[in-house]
């Protein structure tokens, strides 16, 4: 009992170490400070007009549907039933029954102003859920951009009533910031900050303007990496911040009587970084054109790199689309290796960022391969952010293509968004010669009884991909190869391997393990929220302090 509790205090000094002051602050601060509701008339901040036409947003997934059900993150349920009260989901799950992103698809301006109209009716200023700060960023953006839609249409913009409650909204929103959780929540009530005031006129507005884009200045500098890398490494939410950074360039252009000095700086640096941007996303993702699942990252929730690239040129930057791209991301860790059709792509990443590293997963030295259009070794993924066994589970070492040592994590994942001690990398390399080569070394095991490293290599050829290991202690290991669902497996006779099926042609490779003892076992993968689907994993139990495996096609 006493040892439990002693590991438990370990937990909290090694994650509480990390966070900066501002956000020790600001958890003191919010328990204590109570927002207010400030009623402003329309004449005091009215809309701005508007020069030209939006162009169109990134549009979602159905979310309202006419039979009275709404679904979000893959999970139908009963709108007549519950309006905007509690639903028997999860906290995201409510979040995101909040955003009103359906706004982004549905031009059906009756089914918009009465979805509007009933939540300023249901949820009275400072709900909790529903007028939390990142819901707020959210649904304010969506409720801009509807009005902006319809004007560019012609038609009447939002209500009288709606236009009131977006203003309450933004100014509880200023009060409200979320400076205890920084990353990609600071960096969205920023952009809504922003983007309302610019939508609106008169003192006020000015206020809410500036305010955003002094978060937006300073967070973009320390957001976005050298190598072009949002610093939480989770291809989805990169994607997500490329969006927001686009979606300001498009409204920022509607207003040229609202920009001032620094505006025009924000939109001189957000044309600076996105070169980049698309550079780093292009490394990674596969060549069927979505995300890796590195961290917290899963499909349905960000725009396809595709959509990205056709959003910028809509608004005439101009990006070249390289999915072939290779080569070591020096900043960020991450490497692309690609030859002929297959590609693989690998974590030498650290836990980033160190003071909130709430998305990520003890996945170092992991990796993803795929040959042509077909994703052959796939992470878990991500499909649930309740604390729990699953979401322990699929933050775990367990969850992802890489080694696990005597069954612990090789970062110290907890609770549902915690971090305590983590893993470095070291000795990076990488080359590209006749074979591509890239090699790393982590000490996140050396925090045991034993301290033992782990060393990985993989060497791809036109026709092979091998995958040494090694740990300098012999102490238990398991290597896990996380096949996707679409690929078959069969025992090759003798046991000396596997015959690995995939693509629509029915393309087999082979295995060849050194120095371990093979074992299928049947798992999931979560390639969604609420999703999952059945795959196989490949386990090694290494005899040796090195082993290897290599893939042939």
């Amino acid at each position: 009992m006493v040892r439990k509790k002693i590991e438990k205090l370990g937990l909290y000094f090694h994650t509480l170490k990390y966070l900066r002051p501002v956000q020790l602050y600001n958890r003191v601060y919010r328990r204590f400070f109570k927002p207010k509701i400030v009623e402003i008339p329309a004449e005091e901040m009215p809309c701005s007009d508007v020069k030209g036409s939006i162009s169109s947003f990134i549009p979602r997934r159905q979310e309202w549907f006419e039979d009275g059900t709404v679904q979000f993150l893959n999970i139908q349920d009963d709108f007549l039933a519950h309006r905007w009260g509690s639903y028997p989901q999860s906290l995201l799950w409510h979040y995101s029954l909040h955003y009103f992103a359906e706004l982004r698809r549905t031009t059906d301006i009756e089914i918009q102003n009465r979805m509007i109209a009933s939540w300023v009716q249901d949820k009275a200023p400072g709900s909790k859920i529903a007028w939390d700060p990142y819901p707020i960023s959210l649904r304010a953006v969506n409720w801009i951009y509807a009005h902006l839609k319809r004007l560019t249409s012609s038609q009447a913009g939002l209500e009288p009533a709606a236009l009131s409650s977006l203003r309450k909204q933004l100014c509880f929103l200023s009060q409200t910031v979320e400076w205890h959780l920084l990353g990609n929540h600071l960096f969205e009530n920023g952009k809504s900050l922003l983007i309302g005031g610019l939508f609106f006129d008169g003192k006020r507005a000015d206020e809410l303007r500036d305010q955003g884009a002094r978060i937006l200045l300073k967070q973009i500098d320390e957001q976005i990496l050298q190598d072009g890398a949002h610093f939480e490494l989770s291809p989805m939410y990169h994607a997500l911040i490329l969006e927001g950074v686009l979606e300001i360039v498009a409204i920022a252009r509607l207003f040229p009587q609202r920009r001032n000095q620094l505006v025009g700086d924000l939109v001189e640096k957000i044309a600076s970084i996105l070169p980049k941007m698309f550079d780093w996303l292009a490394h990674m993702v596969h060549p069927d054109g979505d995300y890796a699942f590195f961290n917290d990252a899963g499909l349905g929730i960000a725009p396809t790199y595709q959509e990205l690239a056709d959003f910028a040129q809509r608004l005439g930057f101009n990006i070249e689309i390289d999915l072939q791209a290779s080569g070591r991301l020096l900043e960020s860790g991450y490497c692309r290796m690609k030859k002929g059709d297959a590609v693989v792509i690998a974590d030498f990443a650290e836990v980033g960022p160190s003071y909130i590293p709430g998305h990520a997963h003890a996945d170092t030295l992991c990796f993803e391969f795929s040959i042509g259009p077909n994703r052959v070794f796939v992470n878990s993924g991500t499909s649930v952010y309740e604390t729990g066994e699953l979401r322990a589970f699929q933050r775990s070492t367990a969850a992802h293509n890489t080694v696990e040592v005597q069954g612990e994590n090789s970062s110290e994942v907890w609770g549902g968004f915690r971090v305590a001690k983590r893993a470095r990398v070291k000795n990076k390399k990488f080359e590209e010669q006749v074979n591509s080569i890239a090699q790393a070394e982590h000490d996140g095991y050396c925090r045991l009884k034993t301290p033992v490293k782990h060393k990985r290599k993989f060497e791809l050829s036109d026709n092979s991909l091998c995958v040494y290991d090694e740990i300098d202690k012999p102490l238990q290991a398991t290597a896990r190869f996380y096949l996707h669902p679409d690929c078959r497996v069969q025992e090759n006779e003798g046991g000396t391997g596997f015959s690995i099926y995939f693509g629509k042609a029915d393309q087999k490779f082979l295995s060849e393990f050194m120095n371990a003892e093979a074992e299928l076992k049947k798992t999931y993968w979560y390639p969604e929220f609420s999703v999952q689907q059945t795959n196989f994993c490949i386990e090694l139990r290494p005899t040796h302090t090195s082993w290897s495996a290599k893939f042939s096609w």
